[in-house]
Parts: C-alpha cells; sequence; structure tokens
C-alpha cells in the first residue's frame, strides 16, 4: 500500500488477548527493554505468527486495548497489510477493508506473543538476546 494514501486506522484501536498485557507493557518504553513502542513488538508476534500461518481465535477472548491507529507511521501500517495478505488471508482486491486486515493481524500477534513469552521465561539470557535466538530459530 503506497503511503501516500491516508492511515486506512486512524480511527481504530489495536488489541491483544488481556494475558499479553503485561508482556506489552513489561516489555517495552524503557531504556533496558528491547522495545520501544508497544506496537512493534506487537508487528514482531503478528510476522512470528504469520510466519508459522497460525492465527489464535480472538473472537471470545478478553481483549487489552493497546494502541490507536491513528499514531501508527506509514511504515507501520504497510507492514500490516503485508502480513495479512501473506497466506491469503484477505484477499487482494479486499484490501480496502481495514478492519479484515487489523482482526487477522490481532489473530497472529497473539500466536507470536504466547511464542515470545515462551521464550523470555526460559534460560538466563538478558531479553535482548532471548528475542534474537527465538528469531534465528524461527528462520533456520
Amino acid at each position: 500500500m503506497p503511503s501516500n494514501i491516508p492511515n486506512p486506522f486512524a480511527k481504530m484501536r489495536f488489541e491483544v488477548p488481556e494475558d499479553y498485557r503485561y508482556q506489552l507493557q513489561d516489555h517495552c518504553g524503557q531504556k533496558k527493554n528491547p522495545f520501544v513502542k508497544q506496537f512493534d513488538l506487537f508487528i514482531l508476534a503478528a510476522a512470528i505468527g504469520a510466519k508459522e500461518n497460525k492465527k489464535t481465535d480472538i473472537a471470545n477472548l478478553e481483549m487489552y486495548g493497546f494502541a490507536e491507529g491513528v499514531y501508527l507511521s506509514s511504515a507501520q501500517y504497510e507492514m500490516l497489510w503485508l502480513i495479512s495478505t501473506i497466506h491469503d488471508d484477505v484477499a487482494l482486491a479486499d484490501l480496502t477493508n481495514a478492519r479484515a486486515v487489523k482482526t487477522v493481524c490481532e489473530s497472529y500477534a497473539a500466536t507470536g506473543l504466547r511464542k515470545i513469552h515462551g521464550w523470555l521465561n526460559k534460560g538466563t539470557l538478558e531479553i535482548p538476546e532471548k528475542i534474537a535466538k527465538g528469531i534465528l530459530k524461527e528462520i533456520d
């Protein structure tokens, strides 16, 4: 999606399952944390879920809203479009349906957050090393 198109997510709030609320809060924002913004962790988690082609059914889960779409950069919302089309979850003809793209990415992110949570809760490595080690295992 070209970056000269207005942000289609501007009026939406992104959510993750409530179970991952503290993961977003604890690993983002402070100098010691690997992610500057919670949305950076969300995009990584969505990419991991998409790589595995596994979506979590979030329809009946209690959700935590963490980011307003209006603050997304063009690079961030372009990444969401790419993630949502990788396995034809959103048909190319339906790319105008930002809500469908958001839902697919949230479903993938829930899967990815579960995986990242597992990486962060084992071993004695520092958080950035744990994430790097987990990513390297995913791409091998």
